[in-house]
Formats: C-alpha cells, sequence, structure tokens
C-alpha cells in the first residue's frame, strides 16, 4: 500500500500571493512564540524554535538566504538556552 505522502500531489503552482500569506503566518507564529517563550522558556522554547527553523526554510526557498541564515542561527540560540536549562549540558 502507498503511503498517503507519496501519493499527493499538487494541481497548481504556488503563487507569489500564497507564499507571502504563508510568510506572513510563519512570521506572525514566531513573534507569538517569542512573547510566550520569555514568559516561561521551558514551555515555548521548543515551538519557537521549530518556528524558526520553518521560517528559516521558507525564506531560503524565496532566495531570502541571509534572512534564512539569520532565522536558523537564532533558532540555534533559542535551542542552547533551553538546553542549558537542562541538566547535563555544559
Amino acid at each position: 500500500m502507498r503511503s498517503p505522502r507519496t501519493t499527493l500531489r499538487r494541481s497548481a503552482p504556488i503563487s507569489s500571493a500564497s507564499w507571502a500569506g504563508g510568510l506572513a503566518a510563519i512570521r506572525r507564529a514566531v513573534e507569538i512564540s517569542e512573547v510566550l517563550a520569555e514568559g516561561n522558556l521551558a514551555a515555548h522554547a521548543p515551538d519557537l524554535a521549530w518556528g524558526l527553523h520553518d521560517l528559516s526554510g521558507r525564506l531560503a526557498d524565496t532566495n531570502d538566504r541571509s534572512g534564512g541564515l539569520a532565522a536558523i542561527r537564532r533558532a540555534v540560540e533559542v535551542r542552547e538556552s533551553l538546553a542549558k536549562l537542562s541538566r547535563g549540558y555544559p
């Protein structure tokens, strides 16, 4: 039996308006996660890091390589901060 993932097909190219709307939504989600993480890093940092990781990929997809690099660097900072809260991280 085929995996559902292998049977999905795009019916039309994604428009630039769709990309812009998607980027705006990801950026908004990251902003919200930043605010939540300020209040409780341990609880919200994982979502923030994933959002930044996703944003990085989408920015790279739109040829904004410097924006993508900045987002992934911020994601690493967030994960390092979270790791420092855990025992066993230097």
